[in-house]
């Protein structure tokens, strides 16, 4: 087996380090906004700083990201994740934080869609599903392990010292842009005459294949979220759990993500991804029905592993889609583009969630969530047969990565 870059590997260590730091980050903030009885819209203000910059910035940071190599790019990034958060760190008052927080939330914008296209010219052909599987498991270890932690650590340590070891963490970022090589002389990054929002949009809708996976990922991620607001109220009151066992369901997941990412990034090195990316939205849909008539603790937890696998291995897979189809010159405008949409549909299953949870049962939620999926899957897998031939055929001249030493 082809040993992967030592960019990939570079890049992957930066995103465990950095999700570490951003889970103890988040868990701290949440937990004292509710010490200083700041109330859930002081919660729910951060968690809208959190996705709003990626739909706001959509444009400029795929302008970004197709046009500054990552060399570039990553190192001033990184440094100036770690000064805000220290900035957040010396910061005392509520609106303050959840605005330098989505300050954060913007310049992680920039890092997010240059970091797909730096994956995708590192690790050309059969290595791309391999390398983004990498990548998204490195995030997955990081999550679980900062969700651990963080209210570990805030019970010890004060707000600020969480925000501080959140402020190292970012200079993962910063080194792993070192790990990419310098241009050579009279070497460019390749950049397209047009980039932005609009343009990595219709690079998204202009190939069948990636433009259906993109809505089944939003409907997908659509139902994740409305399950995310109603599984407090389940574990909770319908299921008797702990807080600890409502922890613990979190880190769980997180493992299954974990797992499903790394087997589906070997998975897929030399197969299509359209079979792997339907049928993990299928098996999705039926997990999350099947928590809705779910009457044990033990069997959620098993639920809620397997359910966090099938999803990384649905991501992986369309992003393997996206790298292998749309043209080098858009890739980092269509992936700002496409997080642009997660983002918006997450913002919106937020709101649904919370009007919806004040009114049904949280079950219902449930059944309503693993509906939604399955007729999204209904509708955009009635092409399964081209998808396969879309996925197989990915055009040299459009989606050959550059090799790392061209760049």
């Amino acid at each position: 087996m082809t040993p992967l870059p030592r960019q990939i590997h570079a890049v992957s260590a930066a995103f465990a380090v950095t999700m570490l730091g951003d889970g103890l980050a988040i868990t701290a903030l949440m937990l004292d906004f509710h010490d200083r009885h700041a109330g859930a819209g002081a919660i729910a203000a951060l968690f809208a700083a959190m996705s709003l910059p990626a739909v706001l910035l959509a444009g400029v940071s795929g302008r970004i990201a197709d046009r500054v190599p990552p060399r570039r790019l990553l190192p001033p990034v990184g440094a100036a994740l770690a000064a805000v958060c220290v900035g957040m760190a010396f910061a005392g008052p509520v609106p303050l934080l959840i605005g330098l927080f989505a300050v954060l939330s913007a310049l992680m914008t920039i890092v997010m869609p240059a970091v797909f296209v730096a994956v995708t010219r590192s690790a050309p052909g059969d290595l791309l599903s391999r390398a983004t599987g990498r990548v998204s498991a490195g995030a997955s270890l990081g999550v679980l392990l900062g969700t651990a932690l963080g209210g570990f650590l805030l019970d010890r340590l004060t707000l600020r010292d969480v925000l501080l070891i959140d402020a190292a963490t970012y200079l993962a970022i910063l080194l792993a842009g070192f790990a990419f090589p310098r241009l050579g002389p009279g070497e460019e990054h390749p950049r397209a005459d047009r980039s932005g929002f609009l343009v990595g949009f219709r690079a998204l809708r202009g190939h069948s294949l990636v433009f259906r996976l993109l809505v089944l990922g939003a409907v997908l991620g659509f139902a994740i979220q409305l399950m995310n607001v109603a599984e407090v109220f389940l574990v909770r009151d319908d299921l008797r759990g702990s807080g600890t066992a409502f922890g613990a369901l979190t880190m769980v997941c997180a493992a299954g993500q974990m797992a499903g990412a790394w087997f589906a990034g070997n998975h897929l090195a030399r197969r299509p991804t359209a079979t792997v990316a339907f049928v993990a939205a299928g098996v999705s849909g039926l997990l999350i029905l099947g928590i809705a008539v779910t009457y044990h603790l033990p069997v959620l937890f098993v639920i809620m592993a397997v359910e966090g696998a099938t999803g990384a291995a649905f991501s992986v897979a369309k992003q393997t889609t996206i790298g292998r189809d749309v043209p080098a010159e858009h890739r980092g405008s269509a992936s700002a583009a496409g997080s642009a949409v997660n983002n918006t549909v997450m913002v919106l299953a937020l709101v649904a969630g919370g009007t919806l949870t004040s009114v049904l049962e949280p079950r219902l939620i449930f059944a309503i969530s693993g509906g939604l999926v399955l007729a999204a899957l209904a509708l955009t897998g009635t092409r399964l047969l081209d998808g396969r031939h879309a996925g197989v055929k990915a055009p040299a001249e459009e989606a050959t990565p550059v090799p790392a030493a061209q760049r």
